[in-house]
Formats: structure tokens, C-alpha cells, sequence
């Protein structure tokens, strides 16, 4: 019976050596030794750098009874790009951490986190999150280790990004009444249509002397460039260093100013392109103000009918050829006047500015001895109205002032109104 007992507890002995040996053999063995594991996240957008995922150390011990295996780090995120590219960015891997492995009866460590991708620039699309980590081998009667949690994509970036440069502001849009091609109607189709700027050049003639078709040509160039559609930058700068200082019409203006914002834009951020929003045809806000600026009726401020007035008007958003060539009409105190046939003879003035001379018609007695106003309608459209613009005299009353030429300072201090 003693032999008996003995030889039982010797077999016991021998069975749980061997259980521990085989639990080493199989994966439960030293957790104290750390296995680093990292990640890089790509970068989301312009200029954008991924960051880079470390795994963290297993802190398993060794003995009968096994500690732990460690958890692995958690993998780094991706920075987030800057820009507002117009392609999408490029996936992000974070970073997958190595399990330790615990002794005789410990837990298998458990996967890492993966890092998350990373960001994309303004309106990018989002990296993808990298795939699970592994869990860790359990020991003798341990559990086996859990495997991490996915990483998430990371989301496209907002609008709080770079943001573009302005356009150009609407008009108004020129009703083109002569049909010809002339600076007015090529600022408004680069305004309306920016996506179609390659085409709305091949409108620009090749002889660029006139300083109106120079600064278009140069902002079709930016055009095409900023947006990713071809385009020549050094054109484009070239033409606007040349303009500088010698541009005084509100089209021509607006165009060289936006032209000037999308340069120092490629300047700051050489690599993004835009899409440059659309100008509204009818919209407010228009670089161009329609209007009667002055009405010279000589040094006193009077006139009869039969007398000839100077009419100074601004802010033309058409071709100003088109003032004088039959679609305006011109009313004084109500009454039609006849506006003159041809295009006066070609002065220094802006490219939005026109002055002519008009003879007073007579609007009959009711308005003799008061100050009347003059008002202007192209196109049918809304008129615009200069009131007071001068006093209305009866005919046959003494007239001692000359009549002004183009360009004189007005007499009269009258606002403009529509």
C-alpha cells in the first residue's frame, strides 16, 4: 500500500512538469521581453504628414504562475493635411501592436488599437483606418488574448480648410446689343462660366494692345491654372505686372483685381487647385453702378429748350459704343430727347465713362422756371435718373452762358438716384 501511494505521487510530479514544459513550448512562455510594432499614416491632402504608431511593451513574468502579456500600444494618427485638393487623399495605415504572450495559466496579451488613418485637406476624401491586431496565445489553462479593435477612417476634411480665392463679382451682365465680342461680354462669361474659362478664351484676340482684352487674357490663364485645367502662371503674372496703374473701368478693374488675388493665392499654396464658384448674372453686389454723373446746362445751371446740354454718365457695363448706337433713350422732364447717332470722337475717358451733348427738348410750359431731371434707359432696362440736373427756362429768355464742351466740371450739385 506505502509502495503503492508512492509510486502515485511520483507519477503526479512527473504529469504537472511536463504540463508546464508544454505550455512553455506552446506560446505561454517569458512575457517580460517587449515587441515593438509601429505604423505610418499617410498623409490627407496637401501638405499633410501621416504620424507614426508605436506599439507598447508586453509586461508578462515568468514562473509558475504566468503574468499577463502586456497591451499593445495604440497606433498613431494621422496628421491632418492642409489644402483644398480637389483629388482624393491617399489611405492612412495606423499602426498594429504585437501581442505578448503570458506563462502557465496567464492571459495572452491583447492586439493593439490600430492608429486611425489619417485626415484629409479641405473636401478630401478620408483615409482608411488599418485592418485588427491579432490577440495574444494563451498559456497552459490561460485565456487567449483579445484581438484589437479596428481603426476608423478618418473623415474628409471640412470646409474650414484653405479657402480659395475670390471671383469675379458680377457686372451686370452686358445685353450685348451690338452682338459683337468685345471685353464687357468676355468679363461676364469668365464671371458666369469659370469652369469653361479654356473656351471663353479663344474669344480674347491675339493683339492685346488694348489694356481691357490684356487683363482678361491673363485672368483666363489663372483661370485655367488655379482649377487644375492647364493655364499658364508666368503668363498670367506677366500681365499683370504689365496693367499695373492703368486700369480705370469697373469690369476691367474688377478683373485685374481678381486676377492679382489668385496669383498671391498660387504663391501661398503652389500645389492646391480650386473650383472657383460662379458669378449670378442678376445677383447683387455688382462692380458696375449704371448711372447719370453730371448734366452741364453752362455756368448759370439753365437752359431752354433748344439748348445743348452735357451729359457725363459712368459705371457702363456694356460696351459704351453700344450707349449711343440706338438701344438707350434719354427723357428731360419727361419729354424724349434725341441722343446723338454716332460715338463721339475717342477721348482719355475710362472704359465705363461716356460724355456726349444733348439738345433740350421741350417738355411744354408746365416745367419752365424749375429744375427738372434727366434720365437715361439702355436697353429697356431700369432708367437712371440724375434729378435737378438743371433749370428748364422758357424759350425766347435771355441766355448769356456758353454751352460747355466734354469734360467740363458740373454746375450743379444735384445726387444721382435710379
Amino acid at each position: 500500500m506505502g509502495v503503492s501511494l508512492s509510486v502515485r505521487i511520483s507519477a503526479l510530479c512527473f504529469a504537472g512538469a511536463l504540463a508546464i514544459g508544454t505550455a512553455a513550448a506552446c506560446g505561454g512562455g517569458d512575457g517580460d521581453t517587449a515587441t515593438k510594432s509601429s505604423g505610418g499614416g499617410s498623409g490627407g491632402g496637401t501638405s499633410a504628414a501621416g504620424g507614426t504608431a508605436n506599439g507598447g511593451q508586453d509586461g508578462g513574468g515568468t514562473g509558475d504562475t504566468g503574468g499577463s502579456g502586456g497591451t499593445g500600444g495604440t497606433g498613431g494618427t494621422g496628421s491632418t493635411g492642409g489644402g483644398m485638393p480637389t483629388w482624393k487623399a491617399p489611405d492612412a495605415n495606423g499602426g498594429s501592436g504585437t501581442s505578448g504572450s503570458g506563462s502557465s495559466g496567464g492571459s495572452g496579451g491583447s492586439g493593439s488599437s490600430s492608429g486611425s488613418g489619417g485626415s484629409g485637406g479641405s473636401n478630401g476624401s478620408g483615409g482608411s483606418g488599418s485592418s485588427s491586431g491579432s490577440g495574444g496565445s494563451g498559456g497552459s489553462n490561460g485565456s487567449g488574448g483579445s484581438g484589437s479593435s479596428s481603426g476608423s477612417g478618418n473623415t474628409g476634411g471640412g470646409g474650414g480648410g484653405i479657402e480659395g480665392p475670390a471671383w469675379l463679382p458680377p457686372g451686370p451682365h452686358s445685353p450685348n446689343t451690338d452682338t459683337e465680342i468685345d471685353p464687357e461680354v468676355v468679363y461676364d462669361l469668365l464671371g458666369e462660366k469659370p469652369t469653361r474659362c479654356a473656351d471663353t478664351a479663344k474669344q480674347i484676340p491675339a493683339d492685346l494692345s488694348n489694356d481691357n482684352w490684356r487683363v482678361l487674357h491673363g485672368l483666363a490663364e489663372a483661370c485655367r491654372a488655379v482649377q487644375g485645367q492647364g493655364g499658364d502662371w508666368d503668363l498670367a503674372a506677366s500681365d499683370y505686372a504689365a496693367l499695373k496703374g492703368r486700369l480705370n473701368g469697373c469690369k476691367s478693374s474688377a478683373a485685374y483685381t481678381a486676377l492679382g488675388g489668385i496669383l498671391r493665392f498660387h504663391g501661398q499654396h503652389p500645389s492646391t487647385t480650386v473650383k472657383l464658384k460662379a458669378s449670378t448674372p442678376g445677383g447683387g453686389g455688382a462692380v458696375c453702378r449704371f448711372r447719370i454723373d453730371s448734366v452741364n446746362a453752362g455756368a448759370d445751371g439753365a437752359a431752354k429748350p433748344g439748348d445743348t446740354i452735357t451729359v457725363k454718365v459712368g459705371g457702363i457695363y456694356f460696351d459704351k459704343a453700344e450707349l449711343l448706337g440706338g438701344a438707350s433713350t434719354m427723357t428731360v422732364a419727361g419729354a424724349p430727347a434725341d441722343l446723338p447717332g454716332d460715338d463721339p470722337d475717342p477721348t482719355t475717358e475710362p472704359a465705363d465713362q461716356e460724355t456726349f451733348q444733348v439738345v433740350v427738348p421741350d417738355p411744354g410750359p408746365g416745367s419752365y422756371g424749375r429744375k427738372v431731371a434727366v434720365s437715361l434707359s439702355h436697353n429697356g432696362g431700369t432708367p437712371v435718373t440724375l434729378k435737378n440736373a438743371f433749370t428748364l427756362v422758357a424759350p425766347g429768355s435771355p441766355d448769356d452762358s456758353p454751352v460747355t464742351s466734354p469734360g467740363t466740371s458740373p454746375s450743379t450739385g444735384a445726387a444721382h438716384s435710379r
